[in-house]
């Protein structure tokens, strides 16, 4: 489905709700919505582990590039721009005069602050790196018994801005083009259902399945 075909679709679907109260929405108040709804869907699918269906928007094995030292064992790196979630990373270590040997990634759990266990505590032995996120960035801790080299990331991305017209000036002066929407076309009617539920103000996602049925077009 097309973008225009998508805005269609939406406004077919209003009509069918309410043909009078819906009927002067701008194309730009469409596409707002459509971008809305298509990070509603992929965070469902991503809570849901159903990464398959989004598979459009998954990065994989992204290099995050060079690391600040802050000192206590403790390495940041920036995560990139366009990142929305966290799938599984791993780091490559070195100990003495060794080889890079790859690690995977551990989120540490901070249960209690002042009680260190060695469960939540990266090793070289192991191969584990524990990583926590802060501020938009990466921090992976070391036990100070070895070094980090490069940290690579699997990860959902935010998805390409969903844009009907040829162009049009964003509310903060950004001039979007025309743009499809990049998920999977088996994902597009339920995009657009959702669009519509948020246009007409009854987005309750514990029963979204049944609204949808609602509004289907025969």
């Amino acid at each position: 489905m097309t973008a225009k075909d998508m805005q269609y679709d939406v406004r077919a679907k209003l009509n069918k709700l309410d043909s009078q109260k819906y009927r002067n929405l701008r194309v730009q108040e469409v596409d707002w919505k459509l971008n809305e709804a298509q990070l509603i869907l992929i965070n469902q699918m991503y809570k849901a582990s159903n990464l398959k269906e989004i598979n459009e928007v998954v990065v994989s094995n992204y290099d995050l590039g060079s690391y600040v030292d802050e000192g206590e064992n403790v390495f940041s790196f920036q995560m990139p721009e366009n990142y929305l979630h966290y799938i599984s990373g791993h780091a490559y270590i070195k100990k003495h005069n060794c080889d890079f040997k790859r690690a995977n990634l551990f989120q540490k759990q901070f249960y209690d602050v002042h009680v260190d266990s060695q469960f939540d505590s990266s090793s070289y032995e192991w191969r584990e790196v524990m990583y926590s996120f802060s501020n938009n960035r990466l921090l992976a801790y070391t036990d100070g018994t070895f070094e980090i080299g490069n940290v690579h990331i699997n990860y959902v991305r935010i998805p390409k801005r969903i844009v009907s017209l040829d162009e049009y000036n964003m509310p903060n002066g950004e001039l979007v083009t025309y743009t499809d929407c990049e998920l999977h076309v088996n994902l597009h009617n339920m995009l657009v259902d959702i669009a519509v539920m948020i246009i007409a103000g009854d987005l309750q996602m514990q029963d979204v399945t049944m609204k949808i049925n609602k509004i289907k077009l025969n």
